[in-house]
């Protein structure tokens, strides 16, 4: 015969012109679902190489990590300058007059302000967004996220119903999700379709199982209908065969029963083998 190997440009030159559109969607629709800041490629290649046990390659999903500029790039390790010697700023007079160091009498009666000038004010222990909020709990620790989430910039969040968890994906603070009357119409439009979606997946099931056992009666109809002389394909042609495969019915005599009598003529067949009518 003809045929010859493929050559690399040849097998590349068809891998593209295969591949090629579903990698455009698959970019469109990753780069809708997650932005633009995530590569799809990268996305891909890692998802590929987890579903078949493979090694992670070292690359990043996240497009933000590739394009950082030579000044963000670590440098290797003896190429820093030298720090050159900055010029000693002049030492300050330390010595603070009494009258700067304490704080202006106020005249009884009178409420003292909090914040002075020349007095900082304490500072307060930074609070997260999340953890202000009502019903809203603080996100997971990095040590319970996965690397895929922690490479994503993943923060899990979800009110106090296990049922209505809510995922969120941001780089900063947890951004609650607004209770609106328009996303609430739109949850509901979602739920709707998905039920609508899993009704017809499970009556599409139902109707092939169905079919699969109808099937199956049929072939064990047919074999039966095989030991029969009278009715083998010698006697009987197949669409004569097929429609008296599709009117048996099994029937149970009782012991004793007398399936007909002698000069009885009827419009049933029985069909009698090893005790089983």
């Amino acid at each position: 015969c003809g045929w010859r190997a493929m050559t690399d440009s040849e097998w590349s030159a068809n891998m593209r012109r295969v591949l090629g559109p579903h990698l455009a969607a698959m970019s469109n629709e990753v780069t809708r679902e997650w932005g633009d800041d995530v590569d799809p490629e990268i996305m891909l290649l890692r998802w590929l190489c987890s579903r078949h046990n493979l090694e992670q390659p070292p690359a990043s999903i996240r497009r933000s990590e590739k394009t950082k500029g030579p000044d963000t790039l670590p440098r290797p390790y003896g190429s820093e300058a030298p720090p050159t010697p900055k010029s000693r700023a002049p030492p300050r007079d330390t010595q603070t007059p009494q009258s700067a160091r304490l704080p202006a009498a106020t005249p009884p009666g009178t409420a003292r302000s909090g914040h002075t000038s020349g007095s900082s004010a304490p500072l307060l222990p930074k609070v997260p967004l999340s953890a202000r909020l009502p019903g809203v709990t603080p996100p997971l620790p990095e040590a319970q996220l996965t690397a895929q989430q922690l490479d994503l910039g993943l923060a899990a969040t979800w009110p106090q119903k296990p049922k209505s968890k809510l995922l969120c994906l941001q780089s900063g603070e947890v951004t609650p999700w607004s209770r609106t009357l328009n996303n609430v119409v739109e949850q509901i439009e979602h739920d709707a379709v998905r039920h609508q979606t899993r009704s017809d997946h499970l009556k599409a099931n139902n109707e092939r199982m169905a079919m699969e056992i109808a099937l199956m009666n049929q072939g064990v109809r047919g074999q039966f209908l095989a030991k029969v002389p009278l009715l083998s394909a010698q006697v009987l042609t197949e669409q004569t065969q097929l429609r008296l495969v599709s009117c048996l019915r099994p029937h149970t005599f009782e012991k004793g029963e007398s399936i007909f009598t002698e000069d009885e003529v009827g419009d049933k067949l029985y069909i009698v083998e090893r005790g089983i009518c």
